[in-house]
């Protein structure tokens, strides 16, 4: 399965768009927005490094910058990842209860994914 460069950069155009513009308005003061403006910020950064990983990998021979990039790359999908979690956690729970449990559970799938990704990086 090859990279396609057309989608990606489409993707880069509309989400920096709808960054643009939610950043313009005028929001509620809630968690859920807060949340959300991480999650575009970091669909930002996600969408900028595989961009960069796809140059380097075309056109950069030196190994050490393409690790650098293909590990900032998936510390971005992890870090998308777990900002997603999170905002779907927010938005899931309405009581007081559910949100101290909610966050436990977050709490959980942070350590998970850290225990994960330094798995993955030794290896």
């Amino acid at each position: 399965m090859g990279f396609n460069l057309g989608m990606t950069c489409s993707g880069l155009i509309y989400i920096t768009l709808i960054t643009i513009v939610f950043f313009k308005k005028k929001r509620i003061v809630s968690l859920e927005n807060k949340i959300y403006s991480y999650l575009l910020i970091a669909s930002v950064i996600e969408l900028i490094m595989g961009l960069l990983g796809f140059v380097t990998i075309a056109y950069f021979n030196d190994f050490f910058l393409r690790r650098i990039i293909n590990i900032l790359y998936l510390i971005s999908l992890v870090s998308w990842t777990m900002i997603f979690t999170l905002y779907v956690i927010s938005i899931s729970f309405c009581t007081k209860i559910e949100k101290i449990s909610s966050k436990i559970l977050y709490f959980v799938l942070k350590i998970e994914y850290f225990i994960y990704f330094c798995y993955n990086f030794i290896n």
